[in-house]
């Protein structure tokens, strides 16, 4: 009889759904906290300071969130000079950034105040894109 089979340590894996139980000789593949989707993994790592976002995106999944990750959600740029210049880095970097934010926060923590912020911060950058495409016609 394994001890996993043991009724203590069945009624407590029973009742309490976050405790995963496998029962074999062979262990779980370790799952790579890190790890995004191919496709923003590669949209992130595009951009100039890709690995350094990358890292800035999981430090404010698992950090508490104050005014430091606020900030980096809320990035600005003031050496661009115009608009165009503004909103190309918005897209290019600001959103890939964000994007990951938002998966390792699922992923992690869940917290409803950073994907509220994030969902808020990408809005504005999808409503700068819509204006300056009727701009642009």
């Amino acid at each position: 009889m394994y001890w996993l089979d043991d009724g203590r340590f069945r009624r407590l894996y029973e009742r309490d759904t976050s405790v995963k139980v496998w029962k074999t000789d062979e262990l779980p593949e370790k799952s790579r906290l890190m790890a995004l989707p191919q496709e923003l993994e590669n949209a992130l790592l595009a951009t100039r300071a890709g690995p350094l976002l990358k890292h800035n995106a999981f430090q404010v999944a698992m950090s508490p969130y104050g005014k430091a990750s606020k900030m980096m959600i809320n990035a600005v740029n003031d050496v661009l000079l115009n608009a165009r210049q503004t909103l190309q880095w918005e897209l290019e970097e600001v959103r890939p950034f964000l994007l990951a934010i938002q998966h390792y926060e699922k992923r992690l923590q869940n917290r409803h105040e950073v994907l509220r912020d994030v969902e808020k911060r990408l809005s504005e950058i999808v409503q700068k894109t819509t204006i300056q495409a009727q701009s642009a016609m």
